[in-house]
């Protein structure tokens, strides 16, 4: 499942089943902010606020620690017994709770299997949750080069396992959502999706990988690239890394190695000379204050920066210089890009009298 899908079955399905989903993917797919935007979804419907905590294996590596700290206790016959003092991670109020058991498979084994009662009847090491608490675990898989161990039968069957995939689509609207840099969100468009993590075999099939060209296994990624580069391009490090780069506005002369440092210097060059032809994008504020007039780029790298820009500052109240400029692009799949942005991220724009006349003029392609 993509993002999206598994994020509603989440919500919707296998919390409210009981059940203690297992997130399983390649490095950098997102499975921790999945979890954190489950949260937020889960607030938001509910109309309470849920917590969120993270448990990674330096609050899970030794069973004995989830123990915590003996005390003396007297009980009320004189006699003395040991009291165990919880770890304050593990003392969760009343509020509705996701708990995270992040890369979980990292874990010895002896420490995954301290999590069969935890699975099974929310307590470990003497510490009960309670019915507010609900358990996520996520991790890579023993083929991700990411020092992961075999899950125990005993554990995994306590457990649903759920695979999670990517599209371009889901992509893109989580980066215009997350101020990833519109250049970023734009060259993925035009590359079709082809860089985003092309390590990453999500076919049934055998298919060569697409940094070199070495044949991966079915929902495997590149061994052959992992051995040659530490840095390569994953969702994670084009958004977490390349977009936060940008942010700064680096020197020209530096940024290729700096987003080399990232993704690697294949995608890297591809990227920085995506980047030249994308600046000549004329200014949205020069297209607001003359749509009939502000320049009209004609090259098609050009055009999916230009369009991807004007679908994020689209407003109700600007929407009309926008469809006024859409209507002078040289091919109008740009407009419906920009079109279905905007109203994507601002619903009420649907409603606009500029909106509707456009969608009424181009009825054959915004579907």
């Amino acid at each position: 499942m993509n993002h999206g899908e598994l994020l509603k079955a989440l919500a919707e399905n296998i919390l409210p089943a009981g059940q203690k989903p297992m997130l399983w993917s390649p490095p950098g797919m997102g499975k921790t902010d999945l979890v954190s935007q489950l949260r937020d979804l889960l607030s938001a419907r509910t109309g309470e606020q849920w917590d969120l905590h993270c448990w990674d294996m330096t609050h899970l590596y030794d069973p004995a620690d989830s123990r915590g700290i003996p005390t003396v206790h007297v009980l009320p016959d004189g006699r003395k017994v040991t009291k165990w003092l919880p770890p304050e991670h593990m003392v969760i109020d009343g509020r509705p709770t996701l708990i995270l058991l992040d890369d979980l498979p990292t874990l010895p084994q002896s420490s995954q299997a301290a999590c069969y009662r935890l699975l099974q009847h929310g307590e470990i090491g003497g510490t009960v949750f309670g019915s507010n608490v609900f358990f996520i675990g996520a991790g890579n898989r023993m083929g991700d080069a990411s020092a992961t161990n075999t899950m125990p039968f005993a554990l995994a069957n306590r457990m649903i396992h759920l695979r999670l995939t990517f599209t371009l689509q889901g992509w893109c609207e989580w980066a215009l959502d997350h101020n990833v840099p519109t250049e970023l969100i734009a060259f993925h468009r035009w590359t079709q999706g082809a860089s985003l993590y092309p390590i990453y075999n999500s076919d049934p099939d055998p298919a060569p990988c697409g940094l070199c060209r070495q044949p991966v296994a079915p929902d495997a990624i590149c061994s052959h690239c992992v051995r040659r580069s530490r840095a390569l391009p994953t969702l994670r490090s084009w958004a977490q890394g390349v977009g936060q780069i940008m942010q700064t506005n680096p020197d020209p002369d530096v940024e290729l190695e700096l987003y080399s440092g990232q993704v690697g210097i294949e995608k890297a060059t591809e990227f920085v000379a995506y980047l030249r032809m994308a600046r000549q994008v004329p200014s949205i504020e020069s297209i607001l204050l003359g749509p009939n007039v502000a320049p009209v780029p004609t090259e098609p790298s050009v055009l999916f920066t230009l369009a991807t820009a004007l679908g994020r500052a689209a407003t109700v109240q600007n929407i009309d210089a926008i469809t006024q400029y859409l209507e002078r692009l040289p091919a109008q799949e740009f407009s419906v890009l920009t079109m279905k942005d905007a109203i994507r991220r601002r619903p009420e724009i649907d409603n606009t009298r500029a909106a509707i006349q456009w969608k009424v003029r181009h009825q054959d392609l915004f579907i």
